[in-house]
């Protein structure tokens, strides 16, 4: 049933009508981003396809069983209001022989993969009267229904096209003997196909004589509204439209959307068609360049609008960087999207303890913005920056406090980079070095402090002389801020405290860890990355018993003196064991539980600390420390790493905690 306005017509179709209108040549236009659908959403869609059929189902046996006796009825006139499930709407455009899909070739690509799983898995469903699938060719995509020779053509994103015929639509789906987790993000149709397969799979073993009933319901009962709209221009609105109240979408997709259709108001028509062609080249290189980067462009996106807005964003991203793009020629704004892109690669390549010190941080939207401004305008070297940038993040997160009391600042150093607000600190100078001097080492007199700051300096003038006076005087504008919101007090309470639970402890021992030498590589914070507690959690052997009363070893065990970083097998290895049999006492009989008869040494702490665990290898220099300087771990051998801790703290973040 289709209604027509002129501009757009709906029209409410079943799968089986969408696949096989002998019209239905779909194609993806250029812009599309390429086919994602990831497990979540591929198990969410045969879920809610299987729940639909058998409530349907269910309805059918039980309205059939009490009207057995009614005459001049049928089921299907009873379970009417029951019968369809609506997945959805896609929009069309007509395009050469053929239909553009403006919104909607994720949900036909996945359906079209099913749909080739089906006829691999059960090839007797499509022979005879009763044929659903005959056979789904590559040549065209083409899809024949019922021996209807039907057929729908299906041209995925232009990147992609042809791992979808090779893997998918060919005669037959290659199953791969071996798929691993980098297969799934490489081979996104293949790891949809294994999906609907082991679904499908699954299915017959539990309901073996609904099989072809459930692919009868999806062909038949499954319905798509397709709105064929008059241009390209409408469609795309539409689709921005649906898209922007609450459908799922990348922004990303949105704003390449709105460019790419903006180009016909600055290109002449002869043209446009090559100018899109260069625009989605632009686009991809772009997507291409950060993927070594682990982040989108999305990412790179919300990091743009930071970086030139300076302010919070109160709506969604593309809401939020339409008036910067709507009046500009969308390649002047792709070029300097890349560009950013570019400076954000080379700060991300980096290799600086620095750097690497936050990309630890919680809230990344914040530093990411503020070091690519700076190299896009070169006012200072970055890694002039970077320090002081990674002391003021970390003061604020050890001290407890969350994003919004560091984002204000945050977006004000992002402003004066930017240059629309400049300044320098021009006069007493000696004033403004000893107020830095004092906020880094002084105790908390904050009420001194604060006169130093009104009354001994001066204004800052608004006048930028110079880099290096602008690096200067963002250095005093945070470290005016956390002396008067008392970060340093905080800081000191909560390093002094438990901290095993916190989420900046790893991050602070990896700080601990890059100052131990020179050259350090980058530290992954992930699963195999472990806090170890020296003084184990658990008191079940008699060493530990006997060193530590049930007082003592709840006051050491959670703080920064008893912990230490382990690799995740390292961990395991080091459990609860001893952490000296050599030079312990303890039984002869806990002591021989532990001894490796083939060398005559003890597998306790400092062996697995010293590296002959499972690799041989010392991985971390903070741990390799231990093992140089303590020989037992009682309440004396903590104070002295309190005091070692305490001091590698102090120097990394520049703060007196003693």
């Amino acid at each position: 049933m289709s209604t027509s306005t002129g501009i757009f017509t709906p029209d409410s179709k079943t799968i089986e009508q969408v696949f096989g209108d002998t019209t239905a040549y779909y194609t993806m236009p250029e812009y599309q981003r390429p086919y994602s659908w990831d497990d979540e959403r591929v198990n969410q869609l045969w879920d809610d396809l299987k729940s639909a059929y058998l409530n349907y189902a269910e309805s059918i046996v039980a309205i059939a069983e009490e009207q057995k006796s009614t005459e001049n009825r049928t089921v299907s006139e009873l379970t009417l209001a029951d019968e369809n499930y609506f997945l959805g709407s896609i929009i069309l455009t007509p395009g050469k022989n053929s239909f553009d899909v403006v919104d909607g070739q994720q949900r036909l690509t996945t359906l079209m993969i099913m749909f080739c799983v089906i006829r691999d898995l059960f090839p007797d469903l499509n022979e005879g009267e009763n044929a659903v699938i005959e056979s789904i060719s590559a040549t065209d995509i083409k899809m024949f229904i019922k021996n209807k020779k039907n057929r729908l053509h299906l041209s995925t994103h232009l990147n992609n096209q042809n791992d979808f015929e090779h893997e998918i639509a060919n005669d037959s789906i290659k199953w791969p003997d071996k798929f691993t987790q980098t297969d799934k993000h490489a081979r996104k149709y293949l790891n949809t196909a294994l999906l609907f397969k082991k679904h499908f799979e699954d299915f017959v073993k539990e309901t073996p004589e609904h099989l072809q009933a459930y692919i009868d319901y999806i062909c038949r009962n499954v319905r798509i509204i397709t709105i064929l709209c008059s241009s390209q221009a409408f469609a795309i609105k539409l689709f921005q439209v649906l898209n922007t109240r609450g459908m799922d979408l990348a922004p990303a997709d949105l704003i390449k959307s709105f460019l790419y259709n903006n180009l016909s108001k600055f290109e002449n028509p002869e043209l446009i068609e090559q100018k899109r062609k260069t625009f989605m080249q632009e686009w991809t290189t772009i997507e291409q360049i950060l993927k070594p980067t682990y982040n989108s462009i999305t990412d790179i996106l919300s990091m743009y609008l930071y970086y030139i807005s300076h302010s919070n964003p109160r709506k969604t991203l593309y809401e939020e960087i339409l008036p910067f793009i709507e009046k500009k020629h969308p390649n002047t704004f792709l070029f300097e999207l890349k560009k950013f892109s570019q400076d954000y690669i080379e700060i991300y390549n980096t290799k600086s303890k620095f750097i690497y010190s936050l990309f630890y941080l919680q809230h990344q939207l914040y530093w990411k913005p503020i070091l690519t401004g700076v190299k896009q305008h070169n006012y200072f070297k970055v890694e002039d920056l970077t320090p002081i940038l990674s002391r003021f993040y970390y003061l604020f997160w050890i001290a407890g406090y969350t994003s919004p009391k560091i984002k204000q600042i945050s977006f004000n150093v992002m402003k004066w980079i930017k240059g629309k607000v400049e300044f320098s600190i021009h006069e007493n100078n000696m004033e403004w070095e000893r107020f830095l001097q004092f906020s880094k080492t002084e105790e908390s007199d904050y009420e001194n402090a604060y006169t130093l700051i009104n009354d001994n300096l001066c204004e800052i003038d608004f006048s930028m002389n110079s880099g290096l006076n602008l690096l200067k005087a963002i250095e005093f504008k945070l470290e005016e801020k956390l002396v008067l919101e008392r970060v340093m007090t905080y800081v000191k309470e909560r390093i002094h405290d438990d901290c095993y639970y916190e989420k900046w402890l790893k991050p602070l021992l990896i700080l601990i860890e890059y100052k131990q030498t020179e050259n350090a590589d980058f530290i992954s914070l992930d699963n195999n990355l472990h806090a170890e507690h020296i003084m184990p959690q658990s008191r079940k052997y008699q060493y530990w018993q006997k060193l530590y009363d049930e007082d003592k070893y709840k006051a050491h065990l959670m703080k920064i003196e008893n912990l230490t970083l382990l690799s995740g097998s390292r961990n395991i290895q080091a459990s609860d064991r001893p952490f000296n049999l050599s030079n312990a006492i303890s039984s002869e009989e806990e002591k021989a539980e532990f001894l490796n008869e083939a060398d005559g040494t003890y597998f306790d702490k400092l062996f697995v600390y010293n590296g002959k665990g499972i690799d041989g290898i010392t991985k971390f220099r903070i741990t390799q420390h231990i093992v140089d300087n303590y020989k037992e771990w009682n309440s004396e051998e903590m104070a002295n790493r309190k005091t070692w801790v305490i001091k590698e703290i102090e120097d990394v973040l520049k703060i007196k905690l003693s």
